[in-house]
C-alpha cells in the first residue's frame, strides 16, 4: 500500500500522518517494531528496499515513512524508485506493507516539481490514497477552527473565530496550540473573543517577525531600524527581548540538530511549524554554533539583570544589536 501526504498545509497532513500511524500500532503493532522514518532527502534506493523487505517473526506488515523525499539531490533515484515500486507491486498490497511519503508543497508555482521527478510525483499523486492539502480558504479555515473546537467538546463564537485566526495569521499551528489552551481554560459556555485575551494569546505583527528575520540575516542596520521603529510605536523592550530569546533558542536549537535529524523530525521534536524550520534553517547557517550559543547567552544574561535591577534593558538590547 503506498499513501502520499503533500502540500502547503502540513499541519494537517502531519495529523493525517498521525492518525495512518495511530492505527497501525492499534491494530498491527503497539511496541512500533516494524515502524521505520526515514530521512528522504538523503537515503538510498537500497535503504529504501532493505526497509520494505525487513521481516519480523512477530509482525507481517511494515510502516514505512519517508519524509520529504522530493528535496532528495540524487538525480537517479526519482526514476529508479518509481521502477522498483512497480515491480514490487506494492500499490496493489494492502494486506502486507505501508508506505507512506510525507512531503510539503509540491507541483505549484511557487514550488514546481522538476521535469525529471515529475514521473514519479505523477504515480505516487496517482494512488488512490494520495492526498494533497492545499492551504485553506478564508471560509474553510474558520469551519475548520470551528470543527476544532467541537472536536474538543467546546463551542466557539463566530467573532472569536475570526478573531483567533486573524491573530495568527491562519496559522494552524499557532492556532492549534491556542486551541487546547482556550479548552482547557474554558470548561463551560461557550468561548468568546475575551477569552482570547484570558489567556494571553497574543500575535506579533508584521514588523516584528521583520525585526526578527533582520536578526537572523545578521543585517544590522536593518535589525536597529526596526528595533527603533518599534520602541515609538509603544512596543515594550520586554517584549522585544522575549521575541529575541525565543528566536535565538530557534536557532540554537535547530543548527544542533542540522545533519541529525529531517526537517520533520526537527518540527515535530521542538513543536514548530515546519515553515518555521525552514527558513530558521537558513538563518542558522549565518552562524557558528558558538555564535548562536554566546548571542543566546547574553539575552538570558541581559533578561536576568534586566529584573533583577542590574542593567538598563533599553541600553543592553541597543548594545546587543551593536555587536551583532
Amino acid at each position: 500500500m503506498i499513501i502520499f501526504l503533500y502540500g502547503a498545509d502540513t499541519f494537517r497532513s502531519h495529523r493525517k500522518l498521525k492518525e495512518i500511524r495511530q492505527n497501525f500500532q492499534d491494530k498491527v503493532d503497539a511496541e512500533s517494531s516494524s515502524i521505520s522514518v526515514l530521512d528522504g532527502a538523503k537515503i538510498g534506493l537500497k535503504e529504501i528496499a532493505e526497509q520494505i523487505n525487513t521481516s519480523s517473526l512477530f509482525v507481517k506488515k511494515r510502516l514505512v515513512i519517508i519524509e520529504d523525499f522530493f528535496n532528495n539531490k540524487q538525480e537517479k533515484i526519482f526514476g529508479e524508485l518509481k521502477d522498483y515500486l512497480e515491480k514490487q507491486k506494492l500499490a496493489e498490497l494492502d494486506e502486507r506493507d505501508v508506505l507512506i511519503f510525507l512531503d510539503g508543497e509540491l507541483n505549484t508555482k511557487s514550488s514546481p516539481v522538476k521535469a525529471k521527478n515529475k514521473t514519479l510525483f505523477n504515480f505516487l499523486a496517482g494512488q488512490k490514497l494520495s492526498q494533497e492539502f492545499k492551504t485553506l480558504s478564508p471560509g474553510q479555515l474558520n469551519s475548520f477552527v470551528q470543527a476544532e473546537f467541537l472536536r474538543e467538546g467546546r463551542k466557539i463564537s463566530a467573532a472569536a473565530v475570526t478573531e483567533l485566526v486573524a491573530r495568527h495569521q491562519g496559522d494552524l499551528w499557532q492556532i492549534g496550540g491556542e486551541i487546547k489552551k482556550l479548552a482547557h481554560y474554558k470548561t463551560e459556555g461557550q468561548i468568546e473573543s475575551a477569552d482570547l485575551e484570558a489567556i494571553g494569546s497574543r500575535a506579533y505583527g508584521e514588523d516584528i517577525f521583520s525585526f526578527t528575520d533582520a536578526l537572523g540575516a545578521r543585517k544590522r542596520p536593518l535589525a536597529i531600524k526596526i528595533f527603533e521603529e518599534q520602541i515609538s510605536a509603544g512596543i515594550v523592550p520586554d517584549q522585544l527581548l522575549a521575541m529575541m530569546v525565543r528566536h535565538f533558542k530557534i536557532l540554537l536549537q535547530i543548527k544542533s540538530l542540522a545533519g541529525q535529524k529531517t526537517p520533520g523530525m526537527i518540527a515535530s521534536e521542538l513543536g514548530l511549524h515546519p515553515f518555521v524550520v525552514s527558513k530558521s534553517s537558513a538563518q542558522a547557517r549565518n552562524f557558528s554554533l558558538k555564535e548562536l550559543s554566546d548571542f543566546f547567552n547574553q539575552l538570558i544574561f541581559l533578561d536576568y539583570a534586566n529584573k533583577t535591577g542590574q542593567r538598563d534593558l533599553m541600553n543592553g538590547l541597543t548594545l546587543f544589536l551593536a555587536t551583532l
